[in-house]
């Protein structure tokens, strides 16, 4: 009888740990498509290291915040396949260039700021 409880015990832990891990893959992989639409951008670098995305919001708004680290030559090319970068308003900041994009997918707001000194890549979309 014990050892058919620890058995249960370790198989409904098994599972819900797989249902927290599926369901944590599954929000990330939405939170990416989203932002890739409302900036309209090409697929984030495989060689992209250091990534997160984050969200905030609530019932009426939400915001997505992307950071990343690529090599050079692949983020000019990501750049350079981005639908969104290509009619984009450029501004020239101190160490970085920051991209203002007309936002897809009903966003109001999406925006991709490049630091060419450290490869690090920043998109901002937002929905309200």
């Amino acid at each position: 009888m014990n050892k058919r409880v620890v058995f249960i015990g370790a198989a409904l832990a098994a599972t819900l740990a797989l249902g927290i891990a599926g369901y944590q893959w599954y929000q990330n992989h939405s939170m990416v498509a989203v932002t890739l639409e409302w900036a309209r951008l090409a697929p984030f670098p495989e060689g992209a290291t250091e990534f997160t995305i984050t969200t905030s919001g609530g019932m009426f708004s939400r915001e997505f915040h992307v950071v990343f680290v690529a090599p050079p030559e692949e983020i000019a090319a990501w750049l350079k396949a981005s639908p969104g970068i290509q009619d984009a308003e450029i501004e020239e900041q101190d160490n970085s260039v920051l991209y203002k994009i007309k936002p897809g997918g009903g966003a109001q707001h999406a925006e991709v700021e490049h630091n060419p000194h450290t490869n690090r890549i920043t998109v901002y979309v937002v929905w309200s």
